[in-house]
């Protein structure tokens, strides 16, 4: 009895530690960076409505202090191509585990470097930011009455 409650332990324990071995690897291990990289790509891209890329690493470093790491992201702009929205070169962050689990949000050594945010507007009045038709040019102040009424058997 004992014989087989020692292998039921034993086998419990060997499970658990492969388990954190194979999260951890996951989350850190460089094997896997594209999947993490694919991941954080399609979750972000939910969240805020526009396509994110993520060009270089994401890793984290689980522990009481967990270490964040994410760098090479861009947001391209959907109506100008060749621009980017924004960018950013690294984001590197620790957060403390234990307060967060105490709905505090708290985290220490905050690196951002490279960001960059593009609002450009074209000469037809196509901005880097919205998606859609370009923004309509406003009225000048002085337009009368007759004038606005052209405008509108022009346009048809």
């Amino acid at each position: 009895m004992r014989t087989w409650l020692f292998r039921t332990i034993g086998i419990v324990l060997i499970l658990v530690f492969a388990t954190i071995a194979f999260v951890w690897l996951l989350l850190a291990a460089p094997l896997f960076s594209g999947m993490r990289r694919d991941l954080v790509e399609k979750v972000l891209s939910e969240q805020i409505g526009q396509p994110i890329v993520v060009n270089d690493d994401v890793s984290i470093a689980l522990g009481r202090i967990t270490h964040i790491y994410v760098g090479g992201v861009v947001i391209p702009s959907q109506t100008m191509p060749e621009t980017s929205l924004a960018e950013l070169n690294l984001l590197e962050l620790e957060l403390d585990v234990a307060a967060l689990a105490n709905r505090r949000l708290h985290f220490d050594n905050l690196v951002v470097d490279g960001l960059q945010a593009n609002f450009l507007t074209a000469a037809d009045g196509t901005t880097s930011w919205r998606k859609g038709r370009p923004t309509p040019k406003a009225e000048p102040e002085n337009a009368t009455e007759k004038d606005n009424q052209e405008a509108i058997t022009e346009t048809g």
